[in-house]
């Protein structure tokens, strides 16, 4: 085939086969045709990886890569390095594009850019949603200028809903189309290891090397929610992960902010990091929820210890502390005055009374 406009890269692993074959079949029906599809089969079932080498067999603009499971951090990463085309999007799956995304994304595309991002459509089984990010759209923001910079430093590092926006976040990968010598030039990877919210590491990878970003109010990405998802398990590693976390954001955080600081001429400029110890005191929920406190956690009688040793643990701890009640939620407000007197298994027990509410 001649050389692809696109490379739309799928990390896959074990996706129902019905979801699969709707993702598949919204790409190769797109109509523009200038693009290769790579399929990175993350070690899947023998039935899920020969369904990936059957659709290369009927249709040339498709490839595969078949690696150990390594996670989807390095499926992508294999995708990217693989990619032929100048510019790359990424595909979960069990979601689906628009028919005409391709063609709407090339009529908008500059080689000036180094991202360019459209919006999403959650999907649930009784509603779609178009998600909003407030983000200002068909403006070319310079990453060069301190207004913009200071802009998206801090839309990445805070929580989404921060000064009560409800908006969406703006780190997720499949909503944007990267131009490839941008990722490649400044060796922009995903985070091995890490097995939730890497796109977040990977999106404040890119804004820390980017200079122009282009935002368009095309919705063109189908997001498939599912609660039976990861996002929802038992997770026995989930501190180990949010840790992991929290540790790669603190120091982006803090060199955003010198940036910012030189850039702005005040050597006391803290705000990213303040987003940050923010997000980061919403990671604790997380923790509690899907590992200490969760119904199927095996080991009931030593989780109140367990969650305390991994609040007092840095920078959580610090996030307790110093995270202000000014401007928190109501709920919030209640988790920063339990947690900080250590009556864990009380917030939580505060907190599913009021979900099932």
């Amino acid at each position: 085939m001649n050389h692809p406009f696109f490379s739309v890269i799928i990390p896959v692993y074990n996706v129902a086969q019905t979801f699969f074959e709707e993702c598949i079949s919204s790409i190769l029906n797109q109509t523009m045709g200038s693009f290769e599809l790579i399929l990175v089969d993350d070690g899947s079932r023998a039935e899920c990886a020969a369904q990936c080498d059957a659709f290369a067999e009927k249709d040339a603009r498709i490839r595969v890569i078949h690696q150990e499971n390594q996670g989807v951090s390095v499926a992508r990463n294999n995708g990217i390095l693989a990619a032929c085309a100048d510019w790359i999007v990424f595909v979960d799956a069990d979601d689906w594009l628009e028919l005409d995304s391709l063609e709407r994304l090339y009529s908008r595309l500059d080689s000036k850019y180094d991202i360019l991002m459209f919006r999403c459509i959650r999907e649930t089984e009784t509603m779609s949603k178009v998600m909003d990010y407030g983000i200002e759209t068909d403006r070319l923001y310079d990453l060069t200028q301190f207004e913009s910079k200071e802009f998206f430093y801090r839309k990445v590092m805070r929580v989404p809903n921060a000064q009560k926006q409800r908006t969406e976040p703006m780190y997720y990968s499949c909503d944007k189309v990267y131009r490839r010598a941008f990722l490649m030039e400044n060796e922009i990877r995903y985070p091995v290891g890490l097995a939730k919210s890497e796109d977040k590491v990977f999106i404040t990878r890119c804004l820390e090397k980017m200079h122009y970003f282009y935002h368009v109010d095309d919705a063109l990405y189908h997001y498939r929610m599912n609660d039976a998802s990861v996002c929802h398990r038992y997770s026995a590693n989930m501190d180990e992960q949010r840790l992991m976390l929290a540790k790669m954001l603190v120091p982006m955080a803090n060199n955003m902010d010198a940036e910012l600081g030189e850039m702005s001429g005040d050597a006391s400029y803290h705000h990213v990091s303040d987003d940050n110890m923010r997000f980061i005191f919403g990671l604790l929920t997380d923790v509690l929820y899907l590992k200490y406190y969760h119904n199927d956690n095996p080991d009931k009688k030593t989780r109140r210890r367990e969650a305390l040793r991994f609040m007092h643990t840095s920078p959580f701890r610090e996030s307790i502390k110093e995270v202000p009640y000014r401007g928190m939620s109501s709920r919030s407000k209640i988790k920063k005055f339990l947690l900080s007197l250590n009556m864990v298994t009380t917030f939580c027990l505060l907190s599913r009374k009021y979900r099932k509410m």
